[in-house]
């Protein structure tokens, strides 16, 4: 699948790649590497070994032969078969292995495996390795530290887990978990326990709360008197600021012992989503002495009655707030909410009244929005005179041109006048490629858009319909590290890889080069960097758009779109936008990974395909991350009838808000629905991932049959 990879992406039929040494990376028969990648992707594990066994055999791979031992090694690791591992890592280790440090860990983890803490820690010594911030680095202490307690050595445990939480206060949640278990072991039950009331209290759902449970307390469920009740309200407390309000719920119900309780639990309701209950708490805690009315507790009043559909409830409080104080800056706020909840109620008439009052009332940007917004009430409502005079008015603002050609095309389809419609779809592809115009051309195509993907990405004239074919000459060697990139890559580490290719050095190589070993590496973020910034330049030519969108990780998302029966073009398009292929990043809302995943959602998936040991690291796993996020964009599919603006904007704002927004848009076409949607951010994004899925579309048309 790899050189399939590559000769889809640059149509090479033949690669020698060279290393220092030589043996590391020879494509003499790259459909058997294939093959391996494709069995372990799809969990045929047994199959693989079995393959590498036979490459082992043949002539053709003596050049690879410690790359195979290093890859059946870490298969046989990954099956439990740790005698198995220790006998070809062994076989493979030497010290200018390219991958010496990665094959230590796993003949580490082997070992421990096995039960050989000894053979651990003297392999420590005869291959001593750096501490530092590399995956494999963070990896290997922890070996060192289960071969520690594996042999009773308090002291050296607890020395190490000390200086670890000095150099890495972010493992905090992990140290924890081992200074319990070596008190338990210990035979110290106290300082377990007290740790772990600490842990519970202080590290409220955190990854190894299950370990605790199930190795600690013998139970999946903490027990009623563990803690107090003061520490049951503190780890609700905890639980709701890390995410996972629909956990604390039931700890306020159970333990509610003042206003300010009741509150947080208002609060959790509304984390959760659940409004019409955190509605009903706000409006009495609104009531009650107890708690200051502050404004605060005045937005999420407000806010909790409309997403529980409770409109009219909230025009009134507003119309309230607006009248015990008229000049006050939130009666300003009001004006305009009350506004933006007709819209949002479908009360397209009152919404355009009381954005014409607006209007009137306002200037610059504000007053942008607010003829915006006046715009949709009058199209909505059939009122295409005072729509069309809006669009007069926004051609001279901030507002996108390409927005308002757009529109003002549709405006005229919807007056019946289909050449003037049709002029500004011509000149909205003469002028720019992307969202508005690959719109305008499925619509001067068939006068219609599709009804699940909007357009039919084969009318897109201006992106090639198969990946470049553009023959590279043979480049120079690259770097120590950007090999060691390569070959990670090779045996199926991508995050290793990754991390590994970010520092590499190739200031000396040329652009083919540097493309030609990024792809090599798993590099897809510098990959479709480069081609982004060469499209942004004009450079409407192939190479670009094969680089600005690469077929990254094929063989893991194939097997994913496989399995979940889904087209494969989905998934590369929600990866572009959400990660752009950088496989270890976070986000503000701590989402992870390729595909931004929660981890209370990886729990969720992980339950759901029966992975009992589900820590949120693992979601900085490409092979990982690609299947939760695939599994989430299926039930997404299923959930929205594959209507893929549906499902794009739920990916992104939760399914809830969508059911909310369908109330509205029934009788909505999908290109009206999408400028619609009430978040800025969940709007700019569904274009988005509609243009990398109609791109996708264009550049695979021979890649897959769906």
């Amino acid at each position: 699948m790899r050189f399939v990879l590559l000769c889809i992406f640059f149509f090479i039929p033949c690669i020698v790649f060279a290393l220092s040494p030589e043996e590391y990376l020879c494509f003499r028969n790259p459909k058997a590497y294939d093959a391996i990648f494709d069995l372990i992707a799809s969990g045929q594990n047994q199959k693989a070994i079995e393959k590498i066994h036979h490459m082992l055999e043949e002539k053709n791979y003596q050049k690879n032969r410690n790359l195979l031992l290093f890859l059946l090694g870490k298969q046989y690791c990954l099956a439990n078969k740790p005698k198995e591992a220790i006998f070809y890592l062994k076989q493979a280790l030497s010290p200018d292995f390219i991958l010496k440090d990665h094959l230590i860990y796993w003949l580490l983890k082997s070992y421990n495996q096995n039960q050989e803490p000894l053979a651990v820690l003297n392999l420590l010594k005869e291959y001593p390795v750096k501490n530092s911030n590399r995956l494999v680095d963070h990896r290997i202490f922890w070996e060192e530290v289960k071969a520690f307690i594996e042999l009773q050595n308090w002291d050296e445990v607890n020395k190490k887990l000390d200086q670890r939480f000095k150099d890495k206060k972010e493992e905090s949640e992990k140290i924890y978990y081992y200074q319990i278990l070596v008190a338990d072991l210990k035979g110290d039950h106290t300082l377990a326990t007290t740790l772990i009331r600490k842990t519970l209290v202080e590290n409220a759902g955190g990854p190894y709360e299950r370990e605790l449970f199930s190795i600690l307390l013998k139970s999946d469920q903490i027990p009623p008197d563990f803690l107090t009740k003061e520490e049951w309200l503190q780890r609700a407390n905890q639980l709701v600021t890390i995410g996972k309000p629909y956990l604390a719920l039931p700890l306020y119900s159970k333990y509610l012992n003042t206003p300010e309780d009741e509150l947080r639990l208002a609060e959790s309701f509304f984390k959760a989503k659940r409004y019409l209950e955190a509605s009903e708490l706000y409006l009495k805690l609104w009531h009650s002495d107890a708690i200051s009315q502050t404004i605060t507790l005045k937005d999420k009043l407000l806010k909790s009655l409309a997403r529980s559909n409770r409109f009219e409830e909230a025009i009134d409080w507003h119309t309230k707030f607006i009248k015990n104080d008229p000049d006050s800056s939130f009666a300003k706020t009001s004006r305009s909410k009350i506004a933006f909840l007709y819209f949002d109620s479908g009360n397209f008439q009152k919404a355009k009244e009381a954005y014409m009052e607006l209007i009137l009332k306002s200037s610059g940007s504000e007053q942008q929005k607010y003829l915006h917004l006046h715009f949709w009430s009058a199209y909505l409502t059939g009122d295409f005179q005072p729509a069309s005079d809006d669009l007069e008015k926004l051609e001279k603002t901030k507002m996108s041109p390409h927005w308002i050609s757009y529109w003002r095309a549709r405006l005229n389809e919807k007056q019946g006048h289909p050449e003037i419609a049709k002029s500004f779809y011509q000149k909205l592809i003469s002028e720019k490629k992307g969202y508005y115009s690959w719109l305008a051309t499925q619509k001067l195509s068939t006068q219609t858009l599709l009804p699940l993907t909007l357009i039919d990405a084969k009318v897109i004239n201006d992106i090639p319909d198969k990946r470049s074919s553009t023959d590279y000459p043979k480049y120079a060697l690259p770097a120590e590290n950007l090999a060691r990139s390569i070959a990670l890559s090779q045996v199926g580490l991508l995050s290793d890889a990754y991390q590994e290719s970010l520092g590499s050095s190739d200031h000396d190589l040329s652009v083919q080069e540097k493309l030609e070993l990024w792809m090599l590496a798993s590099n897809f973020h510098r990959i479709k960097s480069f081609g982004q910034a060469s499209l942004k330049k004009g450079n409407y030519n192939h190479p670009s758009w094969s680089l600005a969108y690469p077929i990254a990780y094929h063989p893991w998302v194939h097997e994913a779109a496989s399995y979940f029966n889904m087209n494969e073009n989905l998934i590369w398009a929600i990866m572009s936008q959400e990660s752009s292929f950088q496989p270890q990043i976070t986000s503000q809302a701590n989402a992870i990974g390729l595909m931004q995943i929660i981890p209370s959602t990886g729990e969720e998936i992980a339950k759901d395909l029966g992975l009992l040991q589900f820590h949120s690291e693992d979601l900085e796993s490409p092979t990982i991350n690609i299947r939760f996020g695939s599994w989430y964009i299926k039930k997404l599919l299923d959930q929205f009838d594959r209507r893929l603006a549906y499902v794009f904007a739920a990916y992104n704002a939760g399914p809830e808000a969508i059911n909310r927004w369908k109330s509205w848009s029934k009788n909505l076409e999908d290109d009206e629905f999408i400028e619609l949607i009430p978040y800025e951010e969940t709007n700019h994004y569904v274009k988005n991932v509609l243009s990398n899925y109609w791109v996708y579309e264009k550049l695979n048309k021979n890649l897959h049959d769906k």
